[in-house]
């Protein structure tokens, strides 16, 4: 059988022959788009760092996040104004005191009692609230002149500081001691019990009155200035009253 020459066909497919050298074809817009962009975000991004790791940046948020702490640790509590300062120069490393600090004012809230005392004959029952700086024996002594057979409870109830240091505040739960258990001594006819409470104003006295149903909140003229806000009777003891705080002293 005789051979039968083809010759190719004519739509062969043939490779383009690529000349060496020659540049790589252009990209497509989309993909040049976004090569674009993620040049530019880089850009952004690098930018964004440099400004964050600036010194000025880093120290404001350090300062921020301590004065934030203290905040947050410390909300409520006496004199935040120190640890205010110390939150903005320590930052974040503030917090490990703030936790201390907090548990201290926990701590140091909850009332002292002192002695429970026994209630008088009378009908009257009488909280004789004394400040930081007040000579509670005074306020004792008028009590028992002005009401004398009409008192029934009595509480001595002194406040103390509870924002002051460690030391401070052992040495002065004793000194409100001794003068909150003297000025007991003074009130006749009934054992009065003798309270410390830390606070600042006549409201903390006030918690505790109302709490034990007393009538009568006798205080001095310093405590007296918000006797207003508390919601129970409050007899106010001028200043320079004349009153001798020693047993059996009229006035």
């Amino acid at each position: 059988m005789p051979l039968i020459a083809t010759s190719p066909p004519a739509a062969w497919p043939v490779d383009h022959p690529v000349a060496l050298g020659a540049d790589e074809p252009a990209a497509s817009p989309l993909v040049a788009g976004v090569d674009a962009g993620d040049q530019a975000l880089s850009v952004v991004v690098a930018d964004g760092l440099g400004v964050l790791w600036h010194p000025v940046p880093l120290l404001v948020l350090w300062s921020l996040a301590g004065v934030t702490a203290v905040v947050v640790y410390l909300w409520g509590s006496p004199r935040p104004w120190p640890f205010l300062v110390l939150g903005a120069f320590l930052g974040p490393l503030v917090a490990p005191m703030l936790a201390d600090r907090r548990a201290l004012m926990r701590t140091r809230s909850r009332p002292v009692e002192l002695s429970a005392g026994t209630a008088g004959p009378g009908p009257l029952d009488v909280v004789v609230g004394a400040g930081a700086r007040t000579d509670a024996r005074l306020l004792a002594q008028v009590a028992t002149d002005l009401l004398g057979p009409l008192l029934g409870r009595v509480a001595i109830v002194r406040i103390v500081d509870c924002a002051i240091s460690s030391g401070e505040w052992n040495e002065t739960l004793d000194e409100a001691a001794i003068d909150t258990e003297v000025a007991a001594t003074l009130v006749e006819g009934c054992d009065p019990a003798a309270v410390l409470v830390p606070g600042a104003d006549l409201r903390d006295i006030a918690a505790i009155a109302l709490a034990e149903r007393y009538d009568l909140v006798i205080t001095d003229e310093d405590l007296g200035r918000r006797a207003s806000d508390i919601g129970l009777a409050v007899l106010v003891i001028p200043d320079g009253s004349g009153h001798d705080p020693t047993p059996g002293a009229a006035g």
